[in-house]
């Protein structure tokens, strides 16, 4: 199977395009993301929060699973196939810090790839041998420290499957 991911960008002309949509999942990621102590701990700049990059999304993985059909109890139409999905979201972490006994604030630049999974239901008549069309939009990132040296970042995104041949 050949698979195609796009990725969205965040405007206010998508919206319309979003409320069609069929074929989706949204999904939350979660990490943390251990800091090295020796250079981030020790005098932390207090009231800044890392600023987030999205670079890009990763699919590793994937595989056309059959499925019921019918409408589930949450009102999902259920197609008889699911494509499942592992991959990863890379980010850069910008981070503000502080070196102990000195005044000046230095960034450093934090690449980390977030794993991630999903199914989503698609339509009846895909095989493995047709090329699937994703599409991904990355709705919020949130960073929280959860020590000095440890961060938490929670990632909201929406991954489509668009019934494109």
């Amino acid at each position: 199977m050949e698979l195609d991911l796009e990725k969205m960008t965040y405007n206010i002309s998508c919206f319309p395009e979003l409320n069609s949509i069929k074929y989706f999942n949204q999904i939350n990621i979660f990490e943390n993301i251990q800091l090295d102590d020796r250079r981030y701990k020790i005098g932390k700049v207090e009231n800044t929060m890392p600023s987030v990059e999205i670079q890009l999304a990763k699919i590793s993985n994937k595989k056309i699973i059959e499925t019921m059909q019918g409408v589930s109890l949450e009102g999902e139409y259920l197609s008889g196939k699911k494509l499942f999905v592992v991959g990863s979201l890379n980010m850069n972490l910008i981070l503000n810090y502080q070196q102990a006994g000195k005044n000046k604030v230095k960034n450093n630049i934090l690449s980390v790839d977030i794993p991630f999974s999903t199914s989503i239901v698609i339509p009846n008549d895909i095989c493995e041998n047709d090329k699937v069309n994703l599409r991904y939009l990355v709705e919020d990132v949130s960073v929280i420290y959860i020590t000095q040296s440890k961060l938490l970042v929670s990632i909201t995104m929406l991954i489509q499957y668009l019934d494109e041949y």
